[in-house]
């Protein structure tokens, strides 16, 4: 049961890369259409910025599943090697608070901004 499971887990990690590569794909499609439009043709594209921070997003969440998934994150343990274990034991709870202070902040943004749509 559990080999299904993570069959299916890496399919569809294989899915999300391929959905992240098109959505590369776009952002590069979309920039350049951006580009001609406005310096050759002298007219902005209203609301493409958009459409391209959508695709940004997208193919940022893409590599972020992909790669959990296939364990392609980048690690430096430069402070396990320089203090042990005692001073990661202080990092790892300060590194903690920060991620937390920083999802609490871009929840309570997120919240501000959905609410005035």
């Amino acid at each position: 049961m559990a080999s299904g499971a993570l069959k299916w887990a890496d399919r569809a990690a294989d899915a999300l890369a391929a959905v992240g590569g098109m959505a590369v794909i776009a952002l590069v499609a979309v920039t350049f259409v951006t580009v001609v439009w406005r310096y050759l043709l002298g007219e902005p594209i209203y609301g493409i910025d958009d459409i391209a921070k959508m695709a940004l997003v997208l193919a940022v969440g893409c590599s972020i599943a992909y790669g959990a998934r296939r364990g392609a994150h980048v690690q430096v343990d430069v402070l396990e090697r320089l203090g042990g274990r005692r001073l990661t034991r202080y990092t790892d709870v300060l590194a903690r608070c920060i991620g937390c202070a920083t999802l609490v902040f871009a929840t309570w943004a997120l919240l501000r901004k959905g609410s005035c749509g």
